[in-house]
Parts: structure tokens; C-alpha cells; sequence
């Protein structure tokens, strides 16, 4: 037994002393992280302070008057606010999204906005209660609270949450916008080693707005038209940097085929998602055949040649998930395998049309209208534990089943219009 610890103890100094190396390797990185994070940590609490002074008249009356009467200095009472980046900053947890919640929530979802919203009438004085007393119970308690006649003296207005919800949003795009474009020595020097001065709003913007991996049309003066692809190593793509990586160029293959705008492939109609606003109608679709590319390419690249590009093969991490869910992945699959050379020339052409005449207008559009559809029972539900399970008692697994059913008659339906015109012809 001795020996075996003199051993482990041997791999861990080594293990020790590699990680020493990297960190020394990556100490311009860590220096660059620190000082980013120390001069926009600076910048909110100052803008925190100007937003509380700035709406503090919107604040709930009984909310505002306990403030008033029990701190000293508006930098205390701005306090009720919480820090910029907490996803409850400005009293989010009384939006209308967390009201959402509330009904149709799971229960792990409920007892959190519950307890956040506790926590708020605690800190303005309307209840006294231990949150670490394990006999309390948040439900009895939070009916009890907002039940009472009493509570609208303390109940911030949803215009007011969606006013604070807009500044933050906008003040923290601002805080990093004079960063790069200010203050990052990284950021500056390369917009000045490719020569490119008009076009810098413009790539940070970019930067902020898409996390740091986009690719961008830019124009310089003495050279004309090329693409800039900004790809930058974060933390939320740690194992997957190669997949996130091909993704990226995949885009940019649609851009070179066919020009600057073209880099969305099948995903340049703007009208908005049915089922999410936030996407826009084509783009789901788009998003899973470009992963589904991107996963074939991988497996090509990392299994067949054993070419690992930015990671070694022991911290990769499946990428069957990422951006898109694997059970839209797996519903688009037949649809991807059977099609694949229609799809990539529509794609390289940005033509999707090719896509419309060889399988049906009507055909694609219903494929698509289920795939926003089932993406977003993907995303907002326990659906993935439902089809492992088989949980037919689900509402949600027997939606999506009955979508299912939609998806394998749209195939059908495709399958036949292609051999009708094929008998045409």
C-alpha cells in the first residue's frame, strides 16, 4: 500500500508541474483576464450607484421608504439592486418571465424564484425570516407574504423590472465596448496590423454581441473586401473547441462560394420564429444541418485521421449537444443523410429555393415549422429524461411523439414529390 501512494504522489507532482508550465505559458492571458475583469468590475459598481439615483422614484413606495430610513448613503441602498451581472439584477426575479416560471416551472425552478423573491422581502423589511431554519417551508410562507393586503408597497412594477432589465443590458454592452475600444492593447494592435480603422465599432460590436466567435464581413481601403474571422478560446466551449471551431468555417465556406452576406446559408429569411422571437424562422434549421456537417467532418478529422486541432483527445468532450439539441440532430438526421448533396449545394449558394422546388414548398416549410417547434420543447423541458424513460404519462414526451409522427409523413411526402417529378421529367 506504501508503494502504491509513493506512486500516485509521484504522478502528482508531475501532473503539478506541467500545470505549473501552463500557466506560466498562458501568463499574458491570465494578466489580460485579471485586468479585464478589474477595470469592468470597477465600471459596474459605478453605474449600478447611477442607475439606483436614476429610478429610485419607480422603486415600490414601501420599498424605497425602508431604504431611505435604514441606510446612511444611496452606495448602501443601491445595494437592494444586486450586481450587474446576477441574472436577477434590478428585481428580474418579479418579471414576467419568472412568473412564467411559477406556473409551468419545474419545482427546482419554482423554489428558486420563491426564494429569491423571499430574500428581496427580507432585505427591504416586509418579513423576518432564517433561511437557514430547515423547517421552513418556502411555499407556505411565500402564499403567506404575498397574500397579505399590504404587499403592493413592496411589489416592483413590471415596467420598472423591464426598464432595469434594458439598462443593464446596455450599460454592460457599453462597459465592454470602451474596453476593447479604448483600453485593450490586444484588440487595438491587431485592428492596426490589418490596417483597419472604420470598421473597429463595428468588429467589437461584433465581439460583444456574438461572445467572441463570428465571423464578419469588413472593408479596408487599399485592399478591398475580405473576411475576418474572430475566434477566441473561452471557457464555455472547453472540449469542443474543434467542433465550435469547423462550425464557424463552415459559415465562412458560404461566404467564399457565394458572397459577403451569405454566411447565414439557408437562414436569409428575417422573418422571426414562430415558437421563439429570439431566432429567426429558418435559422434553427440552418443552425442543426451546419452542426450536423460539422459533426460528420469531426468524426473525420478525430477518429479517421486522428487530427486534433486545439485540444488533446483527453479533455474533449461530446459536442453532440452543443448549439443544437441531439434531438433535433436526430430528427433532421434522415432528412440530412438522404439529401446531403442538395442541401450543401442550396447551402453554398445560399439558395434554398434549390431545396423548396426539388422536395415541395409546402414540404419544407411544414420540416421546418416542426423543427422550431420540437427545438423549443427541446429547450424549455425535461423532454431528453422523458424519451430515455419512455415517460408516456409525460404531456410533453406525447408532444413531441405526435410531432415525430408529422416529421416521418413530411418525409414521406418529400419522398413523393421528388419521384413525381422525376417521372415528369
Amino acid at each position: 500500500m506504501e508503494k502504491k501512494i509513493f506512486e500516485w504522489l509521484d504522478i502528482f507532482y508531475k501532473l503539478r508541474d506541467e500545470f505549473k508550465t501552463f500557466l506560466e505559458e498562458i501568463k499574458d492571458v491570465i494578466d489580460y483576464e485579471k485586468n479585464l475583469e478589474s477595470i469592468i468590475n470597477n465600471e459596474k459598481k459605478h453605474n449600478i450607484l447611477r442607475i439606483y439615483i436614476n429610478n429610485k422614484i419607480e422603486f415600490p413606495n414601501g420599498t424605497l421608504k425602508f431604504l431611505e430610513e435604514e441606510y446612511k448613503t444611496d452606495e448602501e441602498r443601491a445595494k437592494i439592486l444586486g450586481y450587474l451581472d446576477d441574472e436577477y439584477f434590478g428585481f428580474y426575479v418579479f418579471s414576467k418571465e419568472c412568473d412564467d416560471i411559477l406556473k409551468n416551472g419545474d419545482k427546482k425552478e419554482k423554489e428558486r424564484i420563491i426564494k429569491k423573491r423571499l430574500e428581496y422581502f427580507n432585505h427591504v423589511g416586509y418579513i423576518s425570516v432564517d433561511f437557514y431554519d430547515s423547517s421552513l417551508d418556502l411555499y407556505s410562507l411565500y402564499d403567506s407574504v404575498i397574500n397579505r393586503s399590504d404587499i403592493d408597497l413592496y411589489l416592483p412594477s413590471k415596467e420598472l423590472v423591464d426598464t432595469l432589465a434594458t439598462i443593464k443590458k446596455s450599460v454592460i454592452y457599453k462597459i465592454k465596448l470602451d474596453f476593447l475600444l479604448e483600453r485593450d492593447e490586444k484588440f487595438l494592435s491587431s485592428l492596426n496590423e490589418a490596417r483597419i480603422s472604420a470598421s473597429a465599432v463595428y468588429l467589437a460590436k461584433y465581439i460583444i454581441e456574438f461572445d467572441c466567435c463570428q465571423i464578419t464581413p469588413a472593408y479596408v481601403v487599399d485592399r478591398g473586401n475580405f473576411i475576418l474571422f474572430f475566434f477566441m478560446l473561452k471557457k464555455g466551449i472547453c472540449g469542443v473547441v474543434d467542433y465550435v471551431y469547423i462550425h464557424e468555417l463552415l459559415h465562412i465556406l458560404h461566404v467564399l462560394f457565394v458572397d459577403l452576406q451569405s454566411f447565414l446559408g439557408l437562414d436569409s429569411d428575417h422573418t422571426l420564429n414562430p415558437y421563439d422571437s429570439n431566432f429567426r424562422i429558418n435559422e434553427r434549421f440552418n443552425e442543426t444541418l451546419v452542426d450536423l456537417v460539422a459533426l460528420d467532418t469531426l468524426k473525420v478529422l478525430h477518429d479517421d485521421i486522428g487530427i486534433m486541432m486545439f485540444e488533446e483527445e483527453y479533455v474533449l468532450l461530446s459536442p453532440i449537444d452543443r448549439n443544437t439539441s441531439s434531438i433535433v440532430k436526430s430528427v433532421l438526421y434522415p432528412f440530412y443523410r438522404k439529401y446531403f448533396d442538395l442541401i450543401i449545394e442550396a447551402s453554398m449558394t445560399a439558395n434554398i429555393n434549390l431545396l423548396k422546388d426539388a422536395l415541395g414548398a409546402e414540404n419544407l416549410n411544414s420540416l421546418i415549422d416542426l423543427v422550431n417547434y420540437i427545438d423549443k420543447l427541446a429547450r424549455c423541458n425535461d423532454l431528453y429524461t422523458d424519451i430515455k424513460n419512455v415517460n408516456y404519462d409525460s404531456l410533453v414526451y406525447q408532444d413531441y411523439l405526435s410531432k415525430i409522427e408529422k416529421v416521418i409523413n413530411v418525409y414521406e411526402e418529400m419522398e413523393r414529390y421528388q419521384n413525381s417529378k422525376k417521372k415528369i421529367l
